[in-house]
């Protein structure tokens, strides 16, 4: 091989290493600051350091810190702020509830309770976290539910059902309740339900989507309410003969009028 076409091969294989290319690891890993090294202030290091270690920071040390992206510093700021709530029924929740999203988003599962009954909480949650934090909230549910969180994704289906806070999304409600199929709780099953009587539509003979509608009434049916799990099983002996239809074994011959 020639010497210049060693140094052309040379330089093309150098631009194509200079090519940044994502790694799966850094792909999986998680968003926010998840240790003390990638702070770049060597002040809000220090902070962080006499936070894991133990020490008790002020409101405002740990503010900084959440601001910065710290999901534990969020999530201690967000507990400080939500106790202050509790003993003041004019307070906003606002702040609360975006430091526990930022806490929730950033790895920490352990946030999502608290996150949920604040804003379960909120009589209008559009007005109180505008926009901005309103998306906050879902993205951080969406990427807990991505992680596994039952919880979230429960959540999440009840929201997109009933279309508060983050408004109607049948689609993404079904396909969260498909996720959970086999959770058998009685929110799964009443969403469940919501989403299959709105496929079924007016006639149960002629439904508009079938199929969505037998695999939402199926998940129904595994409920533990009673009155639930009843109208599931009616509305599947009234739905047309399909292959989806023809795998669903219900308990009992017998029509379900309890």
């Amino acid at each position: 091989m020639g010497r210049d076409m060693h140094i052309g091969l040379l330089t093309a294989a150098l631009l194509v290493l200079a090519v940044p290319v994502p790694a799966l690891a850094q792909d999986a890993r998680l968003p926010g600051v998840q240790s003390t090294a990638e702070l770049g202030d060597p002040g809000l290091k220090a902070l962080r350091k006499r936070m894991v270690a133990g020490e008790t920071l002020r409101a405002g040390q740990l503010r900084a810190l959440a601001d910065a992206g710290d999901g534990l510093a969020a999530f201690k700021f967000a507990k400080y702020l939500d106790e202050q709530a509790a003993d003041d029924p004019d307070a906003s929740l606002s702040a609360p509830i975006h430091y526990y999203s930022i806490a929730a988003y950033t790895g920490r599962d352990f946030a999502v309770p608290p996150l949920l009954r604040l804003v379960r909480g909120l009589e209008n949650p559009e007005e109180v976290l505008g926009p901005v934090r309103l998306k906050g909230v879902e993205d951080a549910l969406l990427a807990t539910s991505r992680r596994g969180s039952a919880e979230a994704t429960l959540a999440l289906a009840v929201f997109y059902t009933d279309g508060v806070p983050f408004g109607e999304d049948p689609g993404k409600a079904r396909e969260l309740l498909l996720s959970l199929s086999d959770d058998g709780t009685a929110e799964a099953a009443e969403a469940a339900l919501k989403l299959a009587l709105q496929a079924v539509g007016p006639d149960p003979s002629r439904p508009v989507d079938a199929d969505a509608a037998l695999r939402m009434l199926q998940i129904a049916a595994a409920g533990p309410d009673v009155g639930v799990r009843a109208t599931a099983e009616n509305l599947i002996r009234l739905m047309p003969p399909t292959p989806l239809a023809a795998r669903t074994v219900l308990p009992a011959a017998q029509e379900v009028t309890q």
